[in-house]
């Protein structure tokens, strides 16, 4: 979200929600860290997204979670944070940019006859 907002993780934590959030140190090892379970992490995010929504719907419905990978190409700016080069490989060209994951959740109805 910080790149949509302009905003990278040092003025965030200047802001007035700063002392919500992690140091800036404790991100970057958290993302930089090989051995962490990436899976494990996503799938703790999604019982707790789906625990949060639960109650505000009601019982006869089935979740499917949506899991997007997307490119966020920005070709542009020497020094943005995380701007990586990636291989685009549904055209083979290369591009700068981001790697948007995005975890969306859908509550279909059933009815029983």
């Amino acid at each position: 979200m910080l790149l949509f907002h302009n905003k990278n993780w040092f003025r965030l934590l200047e802001s007035d929600k700063g002392e919500s959030f992690p140091g800036k140190d404790a991100v970057y090892r958290f993302l930089n860290h090989s051995g962490y379970a990436w899976r494990r992490f996503l799938s703790l995010r999604s019982s707790s997204t789906i625990d949060k929504v639960q109650p505000l719907t009601g019982g006869h419905r089935v979740y499917v979670f949506i899991v997007d990978d997307s490119m966020f190409e920005r070709n542009r700016g020497k020094a943005v944070e995380l701007l990586s080069r990636f291989k685009d490989h549904a055209t083979g060209c290369y591009y700068k940019g981001f790697r948007m994951l995005t975890l969306g959740l859908s509550g279909l109805l059933i009815r029983f006859w």
